[in-house]
């Protein structure tokens, strides 16, 4: 019986398969190397939300109706930046979940100092079914110390 899809059709269903393999070892990565976050998002009843859309989170974070959840991300910040630079550069991660929204706020500490990053654009790939997110970031200017939250 003759091969109807020729090789074409084997090459990309090998590519497929590494692709899965490879998506299934975020969750690991996220085990040993993530970085625990607290997620800000603005509910959808918030009329904060309606007017200003995903740009709302970065300017208002006061007392609107908000969503927050703990999340775990894989960012480094061990980069070697200028001094107090970490916090307003961008950086973009890996993820195989679609949890994070745009306009979802990111805080979590590293080093004693509490960094703020807002999720400014999501972009999703797939060729197997599976999803791969490359989120970016942005970093937010203010740099507090952990004591000065308590």
């Amino acid at each position: 019986m003759e091969n109807q899809g020729g090789f074409i059709k084997d090459v990309v269903t090998n590519t497929n398969n590494w692709y899965k393999v490879g998506l299934q070892q975020i969750e690991w990565q996220k085990k040993i190397q993530g970085t625990k976050c607290m997620v800000t998002r603005l509910s959808k009843s918030s009329k904060y939300k309606d007017v200003f859309g995903s740009i709302a989170s970065s300017t208002v974070l006061g007392d609107v109706k908000k969503e927050e959840f703990p999340y775990i991300v894989l960012i480094n910040l061990n980069d070697m930046l200028k001094l107090y630079q970490k916090s307003i550069n961008q950086l973009d991660f890996m993820d195989n979940e679609s949890v994070l929204k745009l306009g979802d706020v990111l805080t979590f500490n590293s080093a004693g100092q509490v960094f703020r990053f807002k999720v400014i654009d999501i972009q999703t790939f797939s060729e197997t079914g599976f999803i791969l997110n490359r989120y970016t970031i942005s970093g937010f200017t203010e740099v507090n110390s952990e004591k000065e939250l308590d």
